[in-house]
């Protein structure tokens, strides 16, 4: 999303994925990450007169790997 926005597919454990923007956290990205603690609001996207769930990152912080 032109490097300014965060595109997520997310998916908690054992549940079905769900879309998430968070704008104007496109510097947060370094690699790709297993998981992370995020700070959200559900939303509606309308694109294309499509609605789907949509989550809204307000804050996101990626957990620390831990051991293999």
């Amino acid at each position: 999303m032109g490097g300014r926005h965060l595109k997520l597919s997310l998916r908690p454990p054992g549940g079905k994925s769900i879309d998430a923007i968070g704008f104007r956290l496109g510097g947060l990205v370094t690699s790709a990450r297993d998981q992370a603690h995020l700070v959200y609001r559900l939303a509606i996207n309308d694109y294309r007169g499509i609605e789907s769930p949509q989550l809204i990152v307000e804050h996101l912080e990626w957990k620390e790997a831990g051991p293999p």
